[in-house]
């Protein structure tokens, strides 16, 4: 009997409305899904930029605090200083390195592996100056990964051309192109002297 009450009785929904409401369910659930995709995607491409950019900035400010401090040391009527367009190596005297003193710096970019190599070694006399082989290889290194591209050029004089190598000649300026994961910069590396 209370079957047949409820049966009879004409209260609930039709199929149509029924339809209607799901299909606005699925509506509103496909505009906040692809908003939020939206806007995780944004999240991790400035996330992204910004790591890319902390890089740049750090590379930057080390390469011109340590050159600005860079000691020309004269050995056999050359300075000690060594570069060609993937590698610098120089003396400084700056604190930015793990090293209080003079400190060998290179910086030897692997164009196969896309790594930048920053290695230091402390000098106390200057016997203790390697060859930038050895220093690549014994020195206390930080490696930075993911630069797809990476090229040193020294401007030896105001009125020449950018050079790829130097050997015994402190330039100028040096200009370093760098490209990591589509963030393009140059670095422009200035002298005291």
């Amino acid at each position: 009997m209370i079957l047949n009450t409820f049966l009879k009785s004409k209260k609930g929904f039709t199929l149509i409305e029924v339809v209607v409401s799901i299909t606005l369910c699925l509506i509103i659930v496909l505009i906040v899904s692809y908003s939020l995709k939206f806007f995780i995607g944004n999240y991790n491409k400035n996330k992204n930029y910004y790591l890319l950019n902390q890089k740049y900035l750090f590379l930057n400010n080390m390469l011109n605090t340590q050159y600005k401090n860079v000691v020309p040391f004269k050995s056999r009527n050359k300075y000690f200083i060594k570069g060609n367009k993937n590698f610098l190596v120089f003396l400084t005297s700056n604190s930015a390195t793990y090293y209080p003193g003079l400190n060998e710096v290179g910086y030897f970019y692997n164009e196969e592996k896309k790594k930048l190599n920053i290695c230091f070694a402390n000098i106390t006399k200057s016997a203790d100056i390697v060859d930038y082989e050895v220093l690549k290889d014994e020195g206390k290194c930080t490696e930075i990964s993911d630069i797809n591209k990476l090229k040193f050029k020294y401007l030896l004089n105001v009125n020449d051309d950018f050079v790829n190598e130097i050997d015994g000649v402190y330039p100028i300026e040096i200009n370093v192109n760098i490209s990591l994961s589509g963030f393009n910069e140059e670095i422009l590396v200035y002298t005291n002297f």
